[in-house]
């Protein structure tokens, strides 16, 4: 036997006792990473060693070392293959297990936003909620007393990402100097035509131009119409996704 070849049976006897399955050799995919050899160059290896009798074939692509379990039990080569099949078989269920840990995890996630999405909606929900008196100033109140009434979508209550909307969008009607006479017409007027509002943000740009409107001299050529068409782009711009 050439040193090369009896020094890849050494390797190969090292690999199977590594394996633990009683002679059977990893995949010679796998045995030619760990070795560093080109599979070509394995298998005319494995076969070589086939024909002194240190491995065999027992199934096609399932390299044994010939005699390996004789000298630690008495199991057959057959009973050496289907541990081998057992192996195999465990670590693509363990594989199979961490997919399926991660898509129940996934899962899980979903459902956790889908109830925070709930809870948001909740925020903004109709009844007898009132303005949280921690979050909203006095001075807001009126503002908001007249959207949730041309509405029907009262405050939030407590903290959270809607709630900061909520309060942002009414610093800007404050800005604005919107009344609450205002608000309610702009409300009222959009919902006439049509218009989603889904909450104080919705009406920003609609207070703009009833304003607009309202200071038009009579007998305009800016007609109803015109107006009417003038807060559905501004509205459209304000909420593409609307």
């Amino acid at each position: 036997m050439p040193d090369w070849l009896f020094r890849r049976a050494i390797e190969l006897f090292l690999l199977a006792g590594r394996n633990g399955n009683d002679g059977v050799l990893p995949p010679v995919e796998d045995m030619a990473w760990i070795l560093r050899l080109d599979e070509t160059k394995l298998s005319e290896a494995l076969h070589g060693l086939a024909e002194v009798g240190v491995v065999h074939e027992a199934e096609p692509d399932v390299w044994v070392v010939t005699h390996f379990a004789e000298r630690q039990d008495a199991d057959t080569p057959a009973e050496r293959v289907a541990n081998h099949r057992k192996g195999v078989t465990k670590r693509y269920k363990n594989q199979n297990d961490v997919v399926t840990k991660r898509y129940v995890e996934e899962e899980i996630e979903e459902d956790k936003e889908k109830e925070e999405e709930k809870e948001v909606e909740a925020e903004s929900g109709g009844g007898d909620q009132k303005p949280d008196e921690s979050y909203f100033s006095p001075a807001m109140k009126p503002l908001i007393q007249a959207f949730s009434a041309a509405t029907g979508i009262h405050a939030p209550i407590g903290g959270g990402g809607q709630t900061r909307r909520w309060h942002e969008a009414m610093l800007e009607l404050m800005r604005m100097r919107a009344s609450p006479e205002e608000i309610d017409a702009t409300c009222r007027e959009m919902l006439a035509q049509g218009l989603k509002i889904a909450g104080p943000w919705s009406i920003l740009n609609g207070v703009n131009v009833y304003r607009s409107r309202q200071r038009a001299p009579s007998g305009s050529k800016n007609g109803k119409k015109q107006d009417v068409d003038e807060i559905i782009r501004e509205y459209m711009a304000e909420n593409p996704k609307v």
